[in-house]
């Protein structure tokens, strides 16, 4: 297992951690995702997916959530 960790601009609401949480472990290859005041955490599997994809899919969500992703 490999993971991905994105620090957020601000403290998330409960309903964003919920639907950011949901929304991606529904993607193959990703096992566990950990959302707090720091930042996102998402453990994936490199042999079904790639940081790349992990990375865009995180960013995507996120930024449809309306947050900024720092780092």
């Amino acid at each position: 297992m490999a993971e991905l960790v994105l620090k957020i601009d601000r403290i998330f609401c409960w309903d964003c951690v919920r639907a950011s949480r949901d929304f991606l472990r529904k993607f193959k290859g990703i096992e566990e995702v950990e959302v707090a005041e720091e930042g996102v955490k998402v453990v994936y599997n490199p042999d079904e997916i790639t940081e790349q994809e992990v990375r865009k899919i995180t960013i995507d969500t996120l930024d449809k959530l309306g947050y900024k992703i720092l780092s």
